[in-house]
């Protein structure tokens, strides 16, 4: 990169200092000048600091661009103001900047190039780069397909981290997946545009007709850093942790990840909301993240039955433990409903969270002062249940 070769450059100044513009009317100033001053070409070349004649001359005829440090010497040389001198002029590009930006980039011989190998950062050049916002990463082969140097930590990050706990895999050589089955491929289209907005980089939604589909993003430095930055590397599905970023953001976002990985692997029917997991750590952990939400969940072990059943065409024999969170009061379902009211099946469990709710306030209606005394003022029975027709 560019500072690399200045810095071992950095003795020289021919090489590495800024050059002056020199437009024709003052080149051709300087020159008259020169020529009435009456001072010899080698008291000149002293003055400067220069060996030859012929470099000002050149620099006369506006063939060469001269140092800043050599133009000063020069113009003051001749007795002209060089404050007033520089203001005619530009100062440019050094003799190292004119060849990077003009020469063939692809010559084996540039040692300038947009991208450096990670691998060859030094320590100096690792704090360089930390300054700035404009690092992009790419595989080496693949620069037009670069990533951003950071993540957004919002909804579309949570989102992806629920699902893919839940229904995801990922490796350098295949990338980033998540399995999508019959039933959650409507949110398929979902998981592509939170995917792109995420990496910058569209996944590509692969279907079978014979086994589960798969969103894929192929993409090396994307997989690496999705492995590495949330501890997914090595994971299998009884392994998965649920990354430490999930518990230090806000509760917006905390929700985000409880509804992505619901979609992904859990159940919303009779009054019941369920998230299922291989991975112990992953239930108290989504235990833990209900707990902060202010839900009181159930979390139940089921142990391996031994019995083969057929999932997805294919037979499947459960061989480890698993565990299922369960919420499923009224007041729970309704302060969760961002999480589970667009599952399938979530119809069914809003119609009946309705039912319920509704039953809970007529009992706390009955339990009023006031409306006990309207029942008694209309003639009702003591103890009778309260209902709509004392409210007109």
């Amino acid at each position: 990169m560019a500072w690399r070769v200045s810095t071992r450059h950095a003795m020289r100044s021919d090489l590495i200092e800024p050059r002056v513009q020199v437009p024709a009317t003052v080149r051709d100033e300087l020159a008259e000048r020169r020529r009435s001053s009456g001072m010899s070409n080698s008291a000149l070349c002293a003055a400067i600091g220069i060996r030859q004649p012929c470099t000002f001359y050149a620099w006369e005829a506006g063939a060469q661009r001269p140092t800043v440090t050599h133009f000063r010497s020069y113009v003051q040389a001749l007795g002209v103001d060089v404050t007033t001198v520089m203001d005619k002029v530009a100062v440019g590009e050094s003799r190292l900047q004119r060849t990077w930006s003009t020469q063939y980039r692809e010559s084996g011989a540039n040692e300038v190039r947009p991208w450096i190998r990670l691998a060859d950062l030094t320590a100096a050049e690792i704090d360089f780069l930390d300054a700035r916002d404009d690092v992009m990463l790419s595989a080496e082969h693949h620069a037009d397909s670069a990533l951003p140097r950071y993540l957004p930590v919002n909804e579309d990050l949570l989102t992806l981290l629920g699902f893919y706990l839940a229904e995801g895999s990922c490796s350098p050589r295949n990338g980033i997946r998540l399995s999508i089955g019959a039933g959650n491929i409507r949110f398929a289209a979902e998981m592509t545009e939170r995917m792109q907005r995420v990496f910058g980089i569209a996944p590509q939604l692969h279907r079978s007709a014979t086994r589960c589909s798969e969103l894929k993003l192929v993409h090396r430095v994307a997989a690496l850093a999705w492995q590495h930055l949330f501890g997914f590397a090595g994971a299998e599905s009884h392994s998965k942790r649920i990354p430490d970023l999930v518990f230090n953001v806000s509760e917006d976002l905390r929700t985000a990840f409880l509804r992505g990985y619901l979609l992904g692997d859990g159940t919303v029917s009779g009054g019941h909301v369920v998230w299922s997991t291989s991975s112990y750590d992953i239930a108290s952990g989504i235990m833990y993240l209900l707990s902060s939400l202010g839900t009181v969940a159930s979390l139940s072990e089921h142990q391996p039955d031994g019995v083969v059943r057929e999932i997805r065409g294919a037979p499947c024999q459960t061989s480890r433990r698993w565990w299922t969170i369960t919420i499923s009061a009224a007041e729970d379902l309704g302060g969760l409903q961002k999480v589970w009211s667009d599952h399938a099946g979530a119809q069914r469990t809003s119609c009946r969270h309705k039912r319920t709710r509704y039953q809970s306030t007529l009992r706390n209606v009955g339990r009023r002062p006031d409306v006990a005394a309207h029942q008694q003022h209309r003639g009702g029975r003591s103890g009778e249940r309260p209902g709509l027709r004392f409210f007109r």
